[in-house]
């Protein structure tokens, strides 16, 4: 096959990847009724405040981490912002700030997933049918599949973990050119902190990249050149990041919002809506003994390799990506590939044991996913190639034949976990925690709430965007700690489900009047309070 009909070959290949992504997550937005879990409510509501014209501020409070003097409280403080504003994108499209409006932007980038794996695949010098096998891998993701179109990190991350591989590595078994592609590769790695926090951590393995050109080649690589690459890539970082730093010193006299490194100090993940925050140091966090902090790492790093297994590997896949990447061991996107992903573990195991372990690295290792698929076929080559050396298979064929069967049942596996996580009834169905947020809302209504009161429940930011009432978080402690929170954002209501935090347990088994909480009913297991203070504590 001549060069140019394999590239016009490639290029429609990845017009039908992208099509059919697209149709593929056009179903799931139709099927996907709700954001389903705090994160994309959280991204959503932010939105929606933008889309109102209420800028970066939010009415509710899901933490007391930075100590907030009250509601509206300043927005994506510990979660960032890039979510929201694709998102409120969307909604300025359709005219309206509904579900579906939020998510009209995520359904183009999801359908990019496959395009960029595809690409990834290519540079690693894989096939025609290599890079479309992997591209059809990436359309059939697995777990990821109903988050893809969501207003959340993951399509934004795989798209832009791809980018940053391509951009970084623009030729097989070569580092890229200097120094546009630098201030390309920091624009990337300046996108992706606007979409997550540790998305920091490709910045720093943007200057690793850079770096290694120089460590690699001395002789032809002059290290002032490398510094103006490094210089190049922090342009491109800033340009995208200074304006939220500059809002941050703006708030908090500091670059970092000072919630997420609170977090550093937690023994336990309820800690999380701790009240006070102070009581979150470095005291008492090595008051807690090393068999604490050592015991539950370990616990992290078993959910994360099992993560990797289930999520990243979905079990089958594991061992082609493993025998991809050894195939594949020389080239430098491989094993800086698999540096990214080593050093996400170690800081979602490690510093953020408790959020690395609760979805976390599920999160951040998104960036890596379409260089797994990518590597997928490689793996296979390599049990097919052994097979015709020991077998006398005909290579080619098998190729084929073995690479649909797997996308089969990729496709098979993706089915039933979306079916069981999407369409299931009863406990597990996707839309319940809506519509628990808005029928919470209505029964408070019926005890005498009004449009203006705070309520204190368990996730904020979806009940919040699903009732209209502003909300704090109930916090990490017992009756008290709730009376001390409602004096503090003069809160009136209490709704206690059955997530109640481990001082709250007996009031929610023997719901009943307690000093400053008046019991008022119960209805589908959600117990409802009047929170009653002095005039002179209001």
């Amino acid at each position: 096959m001549s060069a140019e009909r394999e590239r016009t070959r490639k290029i429609r290949i990845l017009l039908i990847l992208f099509l059919v992504g697209i149709i593929i997550n056009l179903v799931v937005v139709f099927l996907v009724n709700t954001p389903g879990y705090m994160d994309a409510e959280y991204y959503y509501s932010g939105a929606q405040q933008l889309f109102r014209g209420n800028g970066f501020w939010e009415p509710f409070l899901w933490n007391y981490l930075d100590q907030p003097d009250g509601i509206p409280h300043p927005s994506h403080t510990y979660w960032m912002p890039l979510p929201s504003i694709i998102s409120v994108g969307g909604m300025l499209l359709a005219g309206n700030d509904g579900f579906i409006s939020a998510r009209i932007l995520f359904i183009p980038l999801a359908g990019l997933i496959g395009v960029i794996t595809a690409l990834i695949a290519w540079r690693l010098g894989l096939g025609v049918w290599q890079g479309t096998l992997a591209g059809g891998l990436a359309l059939a993701s697995g777990f990821y599949l109903p988050y893809q179109t969501l207003p959340e990190s993951f399509s934004l991350y795989m798209v832009l973990g791809g980018a940053f591989f391509l951009t970084a590595f623009p030729q097989k078994g070569k580092l890229l050119s200097l120094p546009l592609s630098c201030l390309v590769l920091g624009s990337l790695a300046g996108l992706m902190h606007l979409s997550r926090a540790d998305g920091l951590l490709w910045f720093f393995g943007s200057v690793a990249v850079i770096l290694l050109e120089y460590l690699i080649d001395r002789k032809t690589t002059a290290f002032s050149k490398v510094l103006v690459g490094i210089v190049m890539a922090a342009v491109g970082y800033l340009l995208l990041m200074a304006p939220w730093y500059a809002r941050n010193l703006s708030l908090y006299s500091r670059l970092m919002a000072p919630g997420g490194s609170k977090t550093i100090f937690l023994t336990n993940y309820n800690q999380t809506f701790v009240y006070p925050p102070d009581v979150l140091n470095l005291d008492s966090w090595l008051q807690a003994g090393w068999g604490l902090h050592f015991a539950d790492r370990l616990s992290a790093l078993k959910s994360n390799l099992l993560t990797t297994l289930g999520v990243q590997g979905l079990v089958v896949l594991l061992p082609l990506i493993l025998a991809g990447a050894w195939s594949l061991r020389k080239e430098r996107l491989v094993w800086v590939g698999f540096l990214a992903w080593f050093a996400t573990l170690l800081v979602m195991t490690v510093v953020f044991p408790y959020s690395g372990a609760r979805g976390g690295f599920f999160h951040s290792g998104s960036a890596l996913q379409p260089l797994f698929w990518a590597l997928v076929p490689a793996g296979l080559n390599q049990f097919i190639d052994y097979a015709e050396s020991k077998k006398g298979w005909n290579a080619k064929q098998a190729n084929q034949v073995f690479g649909a069967s797997l996308l089969v049942i990729c496709v098979l596996i993706s089915g039933f976990l979306f079916s069981t996580r999407v369409l299931s009834k009863g406990t597990l169905n996707w839309d319940n925690t809506w519509q628990k947020h808005q029928k919470i809302g209505d029964n408070l209504i019926k005890f005498g709430a009004s449009s203006e009161d705070i309520i204190v429940v368990n996730n904020p930011p979806g009940f919040t965007a699903a009732s209209g009432f502003s909300s704090v978080v109930i916090p990490d402690g017992d009756e008290d700690t709730v009376l001390e929170v409602a004096k503090k954002y003069d809160a009136r209501f209490l709704a206690l489900d059955n997530n109640a935090v481990a001082g709250l347990k007996e009031l929610y088994g023997n719901p009943k009047d307690v000093f400053g909480l008046q019991y008022l009913g119960t209805d589908d297991g959600v117990r409802y309070f009047l929170i009653i203070l002095a005039e002179n504590d209001r």
